[in-house]
């Protein structure tokens, strides 16, 4: 059986980044301010830790990544347009 789980960090046009443990990482590919969307994959994204430099949230990525039994494709990165 699959994990199908990934650590993602979501880079925001400000410069920010936030970091989660995600299943089914593609219901977050082309999240933008501008389309509809999914609503609830905002408000998710939304929850995780905020990071003002890719250093830092990759240094949590990585903790998250190792508190984890299993991690099926590491950790990702997603550009997420006029999302802060």
């Amino acid at each position: 059986m699959s994990a199908d789980n990934t650590i993602t960090i979501f880079r925001f046009n400000d410069g920010s980044f936030r970091v989660g443990h995600v299943q089914a990482v593609e219901q977050f590919y082309g999240l933008s301010e501008s389309n509809e969307g999914d609503g609830d994959s905002l408000r998710y994204l939304k929850e995780f830790p905020l990071f003002k430099t890719i250093d830092e949230a990759y240094d949590y990525a990585i903790e998250l990544e190792r508190d984890c039994d299993i991690v099926e494709y590491g950790i990702t990165e997603i550009d997420v347009d006029g999302l802060s």
